[in-house]
């Protein structure tokens, strides 16, 4: 079985960024990651670092500083996974200013210097550098009730201690022994600690020979010093930890305490449950009321639709790449999707590779479609120490759709019009927990339960029924582009009564329907950011239309005359 995942397997070698250009005068649009937060697991009680979005700060950039703007603004968001990842691993450690001075603090820094960097290049081309950006470096913590973000001092054993014990024996390089005695590869305290002490088979710190010791074998321990400067950044990415050091996943900043390092390694590690939402997440679709209204046709309203059948994923095409989003991104999702239609979809995709890739649509169709995996909850998949799924805290096995339905329907008040080819739009929110339900738009129901839609929590289905998602996704398009800055506002969602905003007019309208065969009970959950807790309201779509022009005419005028065409 082959598993088409670019991100896992076919290395991290990023092609050349192309930004889809949709204004005049060598200007394009934005097209990276954007989102405030990002992460491993979020901390007890839900805590998670939030930091302000920079993307939609920057608007247009010129194109020549385009493919150097993106690689800033993947970087950002790696900071703040990275940061939320030491969030997620520390609770509990540390004194009351150990989140401000360990993770807040030097995450400002890396942002300050990161944001130069992206005004830097685009005042280089002529244009006019951003201002304000600086605004945008500070971040947040978030939910729960604190690990203490306040006071400007730097803690016990933080002084400078950047120790970097590179250890695959005992205890992983247990540096910055006693208040942080200044200065890299300091350690102090007879010599055990450092960069490069301890070399010896049995050292008690610093970098030991592969092999000996018992805690975190084959760990990566970097960056220890923290709390006391017995300890601190520490990647360990313990393949073979034994009991709490690493076990078989990246314990990331483990063992705050007291030269413990090691310690929360199995965060994502043997914990095949990772994060699953809670029991409060699910309800029996049985008590939920009717509430789903059909639109009303007028009379020159479309009512004829074009369905393309691509399959179910049978091929297995899965990344946790977002090609909208993140352009040339590896892993810019941060969870796993669903792909059906074009073969060749993943975050190095360019609309001439697109154009030239195969399809699992029946009709010629080279469209992508593709949206966050279903998983079963308490299980393993291929991805569990992948990036995009356990070590992104997105743990289980993928459950295949039984069925999938893409139909384009027109619009209840006029005809509709065909969009352009690479139009791209995406519906749903992956970030409505954190940033708010307004832009959510995902529905979830049973089978023989259709008449009743849920978007804050998962149905409990009956004996014999099915979960099902349903996508609608926006049918009004501005004319002209084919993405815009947020990759929403060149798209909108008809009024109630079917018109279209002001200088829009109507597309064919995707309805994606999704079903999946689960098991009794709050077995399962959406792939998600990380900080984002797996909440349904989360569930989110892509598209991008690669229709020949020629089919898409034809979807066109089978609508308009109201026939239902395949």
């Amino acid at each position: 079985m082959t598993h088409h995942r670019r991100s896992y397997m076919r290395g991290k070698m990023a092609a050349a960024v192309t930004a889809v250009a949709v204004t005049t005068g060598g200007m394009g649009i934005l097209t990276p990651a954007n989102a405030a937060t990002a992460g491993i697991s979020p901390a007890a009680g839900g805590q998670t670092i939030v930091c302000p979005p920079v993307a939609d700060r920057l608007g247009a950039v010129p194109a020549a500083a385009q493919a150097e703007v993106n690689r800033n603004l993947a970087l950002l968001e790696q900071q703040i996974a990275d940061a939320n990842r030491r969030l997620a691993n520390s609770v509990g450690q540390g004194g009351p200013n150990f989140v401000q001075n360990a993770i807040l603090g030097p995450l400002r820094s890396k942002r300050i210097a990161t944001l130069e960097r992206i005004a830097i290049a685009i005042g280089r081309t002529g244009f006019p550098r951003p201002q304000g950006l600086e605004e945008l470096a500070d971040c947040t913590l978030t939910g729960g009730n604190g690990q203490g973000q306040g006071n400007n001092g730097q803690g016990n054993g933080f002084n400078n201690g950047q120790h970097n014990g590179f250890g695959k024996g005992k205890n992983k390089g247990n540096n910055g022994n006693n208040n942080g005695n200044n200065g890299q590869d300091n350690g102090q305290n007879n010599g055990n600690n450092g960069q490069d002490n301890g070399q010896g088979n049995n050292g008690n710190n610093g970098i030991n020979d592969p092999g000996n010791g018992n805690n975190g074998n084959n760990g990566q321990g970097n960056d220890n010093g923290q709390n006391n400067g017995n300890n601190g950044q520490d990647n360990g990415q313990g393949n073979n930890g034994n009991n709490n050091n690493g076990n078989n996943g990246q314990g990331n900043d483990n063992g705050q305490g007291n030269g413990n390092n090691g310690n929360n390694g199995n965060n994502n590690g043997n914990n095949i449950n990772g994060n699953p939402p809670s029991r409060a997440d699910f309800v029996d679709i049985r008590t939920v009321r009717p509430n789903v209204v059909r639109p009303r046709f007028q009379r020159n309203g479309s009512r004829g639709t074009f369905t393309s059948f691509c399959g179910r994923n049978e091929r297995r095409h899965y990344n946790s790449d977002n090609v909208i989003v993140a352009p040339g991104v590896s892993n810019g999702a941060h969870h796993v999707h669903d792909y059906v239609g074009n073969t060749d979809t993943n975050g190095q995709s360019t609309n001439e590779s697109l154009e030239a890739a195969g399809t699992t649509c029946t009709n010629g169709d080279k469209s992508a479609y593709f949206w966050p995996v279903l998983r079963l909850v308490g299980t393993k998949d291929f991805d569990h120490n992948q990036p995009g799924g356990g070590l992104d805290g997105n743990v289980g096995r993928i459950l295949r759709p039984t069925s999938v339905t893409l139909t384009f329907r027109g619009n209840p008040r006029s005809k509709v019009v065909a969009p352009p080819k690479f139009l791209r739009i995406i519906t749903g929110d992956a970030k409505s927990f954190t940033n708010g339900t307004a832009n959510a738009n995902s529905f979830w129901t049973c089978t023989g339960f259709e008449n009743r839609k849920l978007t804050d929590k998962y149905p409990l289905c009956p004996r014999g029924s099915q979960v099902v998602r349903i996508f609608e996704f926006q049918s009004c398009w501005d004319g002209q582009n084919i993405d815009s800055a947020n990759h929403r506002t060149h798209v909108a969602f008809a009024r109630p009564d079917g018109t279209c905003p002001d200088g829009f007019q109507p597309i064919p309208q995707l309805v994606q329907r999704i079903t999946y065969s689960v098991p009794p009970g709050p077995s399962y959950a959406l792939d998600s950011f990380p900080e984002q807790l797996h909440k349904p309201i989360t569930d989110h779509s892509d598209f991008i239309n690669v229709m020949p022009e020629r089919l898409m005419q034809r979807a066109v005028n089978c609508i308009n005359s109201g026939r239902r065409c395949f």
